[in-house]
C-alpha cells in the first residue's frame, strides 16, 4: 500500500510500525524503528520513548553447608531488601553471562550460572522488572562488597533462617530450593 497524503495511509503505517514494531524491527535489524521512522511519519511518540521493562539476572549461591548467599540492596526497586546477588542485563548480553558478571562486580566472586530457578515479574506503577534467578553451580573466591553504592551488607543464611524482607525474586527462588 502506498502512502499518499490524505489517503489514510499515515494511519495504516502507524498501525504497522507501532502495532507490529517487533516484527519489523526483527526483519530490519533495529529495535529503534520508531525513533527512525516516527518523525518521518509524523507519529505522536517514537517507539523508543515507550517505557520498557528492565531485566535483572542473579543467582542463588549455596555454600557447602547449604546456606544461601544474600545481599542487602541500597537501590530501588526493593531497597533495604535481602536478595540473591545480580544486576541489570546489558544490551546484547546473554542472561547467564549477566548473572555471572554482575555477581563478580558486586561481590568479587566467580560463579557459573546453572539452571533457571525462577522468573519473577515485578510490576508497580513506577517500575516493571523481570528477574531471572539461576542456581549457581559452585563459586570461587570470598565474598566482599565491591559496589558500596549498591550493597549495604551480605551474609550466608540457612534456608530456614532467612533475613527479612526478601526481594520478590529471592522469595520465588527459595520456594524452588526448599523441597
Amino acid at each position: 500500500m502506498a502512502f499518499t497524503e490524505g489517503s489514510g495511509g499515515a494511519e495504516f503505517v502507524e498501525n504497522v510500525v507501532v502495532g507490529h514494531g517487533r516484527d519489523i524491527a526483527h526483519r530490519f535489524g533495529t529495535s529503534n524503528l520508531g525513533l527512525h521512522l516516527g518523525p518521518v511519519l509524523g507519529l505522536p511518540q517514537a517507539m523508543s520513548d515507550v517505557p520498557r521493562p528492565r531485566i535483572g539476572c542473579g543467582a542463588a549461591i549455596l555454600d557447602d553447608q547449604g546456606r544461601i548467599l544474600l545481599v542487602q540492596r541500597i537501590k530501588n526497586p526493593e531497597a533495604g531488601h535481602w536478595g540473591v546477588p545480580g544486576g541489570k542485563l546489558d544490551w546484547g548480553e546473554a542472561a547467564r553471562v549477566c548473572a555471572e558478571r554482575e555477581i563478580e562486580e558486586e561481590l568479587g566472586i566467580r560463579i557459573t550460572a546453572g539452571p533457571v530457578l525462577a522468573v519473577t515479574d515485578m510490576i508497580a506503577d513506577d517500575y516493571h522488572w523481570v528477574a531471572i534467578t539461576y542456581r549457581a553451580q559452585g563459586f570461587e573466591g570470598a565474598p566482599a562488597i565491591m559496589e558500596a553504592h549498591a550493597l549495604h551488607d551480605w551474609g550466608w543464611f540457612p534456608l530456614d533462617a532467612l533475613p527479612s524482607p526478601l526481594t520478590a525474586s529471592t522469595a520465588d527462588a527459595i520456594r524452588r530450593l526448599i523441597p
